[in-house]
């Protein structure tokens, strides 16, 4: 089963979870309002950029910063594995046709 996993799947999850730790942990040591803010929106701006624009914003109103994470982290990761696997399986197709 794990030999069926995509590396490059795996990788790509690997980089935006460290990512946004990294990104919420740096925002816990700020004192700046504004900048803690930038830092902690800054992991999920991209699916909630998506949110508005399914004009689904109201789903995550009045959240707490742990459960839009919880909400909108997930499916991230999913996404972004499939992205990988999508990219081993057209190198390994490109690879293949010149053999």
């Amino acid at each position: 089963m794990l030999r069926n996993l995509s590396k490059t799947g795996i990788i790509l999850v690997t980089i935006y979870l460290v990512t946004s730790i990294g990104l919420v942990a740096y925002a816990q040591i700020l004192n700046d309002p504004k900048s803690k803010f930038l830092f902690l929106q800054l992991p999920i701006v991209l699916q909630h950029a998506f949110l508005l624009k399914l004009d689904l914003n109201n789903v995550l109103r009045g959240a707490s910063w742990p459960s839009t994470y919880l909400a909108l982290m997930p499916p991230m990761g999913v996404i972004l594995y499939l992205i990988g696997r999508l990219l081993e399986f057209i190198f390994s197709k490109l690879i293949n046709r010149g053999k």
